[in-house]
Parts: structure tokens; C-alpha cells; sequence
């Protein structure tokens, strides 16, 4: 996939198919900011219409951030765009040390993931393909993701669900926030694998079929009201099934904490993703079980502390996400201590300017790459999604 190509009104298909492992052709995506197939106005989506960087600038200490939460998120985005690989994804093993580089090996099962974790990160601060200064960033991520797609919709390479969900989702915030239609034919690829990959009754895992846990489904949610904002059409039946899911782990005297599996006990980081799961559900059943949820979750507040093994962005950021959609009042008191967290891991000097030291639970697997780009959406909640309460 070339996003140069094309240009000057040329038609947005490539005479190069690229070959998935199914042998089957997948057109190549074809973005440029100068192709008329980019519409010059998109109709604003309520859930995104803060994002812009001139609208956030302007309201963020109303909405919790500040000028130094800003600055943290630029210097992410500036940083992720030197780690960058030069065929657009990022690149597990090569950040995986506590320095800049360093690390190495051949481990590139998480790379689709880990790209699709980028660009939510640079989406969620309203940067996209055709606007912005990190727009060539953007467009060549969005290359590699769709030039790997399979006929079936596959977007995973070696990986698994998790990526399919973080890529789908990319996309679809891509469609959402640029209006490019060329986006839709793989979006709407990418969202049939994902439905077809549940398990009825259920959620999903790594593999289509096989299995469930919190984890994996909780992204696959995200994917799906992803596509749903962008226009795709889902199935209430599979919000039904997650529904299902969630009865399935979960715990507490009200049910308000989640775990990971049937047979498992309630955990901080997956009662936070089960909670976000909750939110997505039917206005009707959104609440249940919060009462129990937000206490439980605010006995955890973030903290940067390195020796003590207990820097946990994954249930910071389901945390963060779920307490701010809410509009739970929680929410000031838990972000007032992530804030100083994150700004206290910051490195502030040197190569890794902007980056956050990967010594947190999964920074050993996703490297410094995914700490930077998680503490940026954590640090992006403030405008990336409206509250519910805000939406009507």
C-alpha cells in the first residue's frame, strides 16, 4: 500500500495487489491529502468532536488536562515518530531496553497491535493522515496495516486478536475523522473477520473461536463502536453475547468487579476493562454493578514507582477510559494522581525524550513503545471520547 501514490486525481486502487497468506489478492489503500476522495468537511462526530488540537488547546484545564499534560502528549507523538520503522509499523523488539534502542530478535508477532496502539494514540489527539504535522506518521502506519490484510479481513500477520481489534479500530477512528471512503472497504473486511470471530454466547481470545477471556474481548468492544461510529452496522446479538460474557466473570456481593476467566478472581486491571465493556452495553444495564466497581478501582490509585513492580498502564488506561465516560465524580481524584504519575515517568532528556521506561506489567513484552503510546492515551482521555453524560 502506497498513500503517495495516486495522487492528482488518479483513482484510489494500485495495479500491485498485495498477496495474503490465503493466496487470495487484497487491493492496496491508496491516501493522499490531495485526492478528491477526501472530503474538505466531515460531518463532526459527537464522541470525537474535542479532538482537534486547536479545540482542546482552547478548553483543556476544563476538562482536567493542563498545558503540562499537553506538552506530555506532544512529546510522546514526537518521540513515536523517531521509532517509527521505515515501512510504517513499530517495532516490538526494537525498544525493548531501557534505552532507546537496544533489544533486538526477530519477535514480530505483536507488531500489528502495537502499530494499531500507535496510531489510536495519535488519532486520539486529533492527528490523522491528510491534517496535522504528524500526518506522514499516520499515513504510512495506516499503509502497512492495510497492506497486510488478508481477503478474509485479516488484519493480524503473526499476531493475534488483540490486533485485529487495536488496527480495526485505528482504521475506523481514520474514516471517522477524515471521511477518506477508501477506508471503508477494509474497514468493513476487518469488522466481519472480528464478528465471525466471536464465540457465540461469548467474547473472543487470541484465536477466532477458541475461547474467551476480559482482555481480548475488551477490545474487540472497542472495535466494534468504533465501526458503529463510523457508520458500520453490527448486530445487536453480539453486544448480547459480550453481555453473556460478562455474567460469566463476574464477582463481588454486587457485581461490580471482573475477572479474567471463569474460575478466576476479580482483579483491579480486569474489573477496570470489564467495567469499559459495561459502559458500552444498553443504557439500561450501563451502571450495573458500579457502586462496587469505583471503590474498588480508586484503592488502586496510579503511582510511579519502579521497585515496587506496580506500574500497571493497562488497567491505568481501562481505568482512566472507564471513570471519565462515566462522568463519575471518582474521576478527578483518580486523574489528579495519574497525572503526577505520568508526568513523573516522563523521561524529560536525551534520545528517549517523551518516552516512558517500559517498567511497568507488559512493558517486558510491548517495550517502550507501547508504555509511550498507552501513558499518551491515558493522557488523551480529556477530549478523546465525550462523557455519556456530555453526549446527550
Amino acid at each position: 500500500m502506497d498513500l503517495n501514490a495516486g495522487t492528482g486525481g488518479q483513482g484510489g486502487h494500485s495495479a500491485r495487489p498485495a498477496v495474503g497468506d490465503s493466496g487470495q489478492a487484497t487491493p492496496r489503500l491508496l491516501i493522499s491529502d490531495e485526492l478528491a476522495s477526501v472530503p474538505k468537511t466531515v460531518p463532526e462526530k459527537a464522541l470525537y468532536k474535542l479532538r482537534t488540537p486547536e479545540k482542546r488547546k482552547e478548553i483543556i484545564r476544563q476538562l482536567g488536562g493542563s498545558d503540562k499534560t499537553e506538552q506530555a502528549v506532544e512529546d510522546a507523538l514526537i518521540w513515536l515518530a523517531g521509532a517509527q520503522s521505515d515501512d510504517g509499523r513499530w517495532d516490538v523488539d526494537g525498544f525493548k531496553s531501557l534505552s532507546r534502542c537496544g533489544g533486538g530478535g526477530d519477535r514480530s508477532e505483536d507488531d500489528v497491535a502495537l502499530t494499531g496502539l500507535c496510531l489510536l494514540s495519535y488519532l486520539g489527539a486529533g492527528y490523522t493522515h491528510v491534517k496535522g504535522e504528524h500526518k506522514e506518521s499516520v499515513r504510512k502506519a495506516l499503509n502497512w496495516l492495510v497492506d497486510g490484510q488478508k481477503a478474509n479481513g485479516d488484519l493480524q500477520r503473526e499476531g493475534q486478536m488483540y490486533g485485529q481489534a487495536m488496527a480495526t479500530a485505528a482504521l475506523c477512528e481514520s474514516y471517522s475523522l477524515t471521511g477518506d471512503k477508501r477506508l471503508l472497504e477494509p474497514i468493513e473486511k476487518a469488522v466481519d473477520f472480528i464478528l465471525k470471530a466471536q464465540n457465540p454466547g461469548a467474547g473472543w481470545r487470541y484465536e477466532p473461536r477458541k475461547n474467551s477471556d476480559t482482555s481480548v474481548t475488551g477490545w474487540q468492544v472497542l472495535a466494534l463502536k468504533s465501526a458503529m461510529i463510523a457508520g458500520i452496522k453490527i448486530s445487536p446479538q453480539h453486544f448480547q453475547w459480550v453481555e453473556e460474557w460478562l455474567d460469566c466473570v463476574r464477582r463481588g456481593n454486587e457485581g461490580g468487579l471482573y475477572a479474567y476467566m471463569p474460575g478466576h478472581g476479580g482483579t483491579p486491571t480486569m474489573t477496570a476493562e470489564g467495567w469499559f465493556c459495561q459502559l458500552m452495553m444498553e443504557e439500561k444495564t450501563r451502571m450495573r454493578g458500579q457502586n462496587e466497581t469505583i471503590p474498588y478501582l480508586m484503592a488502586h490509585l496510579p503511582a510511579w514507582s519502579p521497585k515496587d513492580n506496580s506500574i500497571n498502564l493497562y488497567s491505568w488506561y481501562y481505568t482512566t477510559l472507564a471513570l471519565h465516560m462515566s462522568g463519575a465524580p471518582e474521576f478527578v481524584t483518580w486523574n489528579k494522581a495519574l497525572v503526577k504519575a505520568l508526568l513523573t515517568g516522563q523521561v524529560v532528556r536525551g534520545a528517549a525524550k517523551g518516552s516512558w521506561d517500559p517498567v511497568c506489567v507488559l512493558g517486558e513484552r510491548g517495550g517502550r513503545v507501547y508504555t509511550t503510546a498507552t501513558a499518551a492515551l491515558c493522557l488523551e482521555v480529556y477530549y478523546r471520547y465525550l462523557p455519556f453524560y456530555k453526549q446527550r
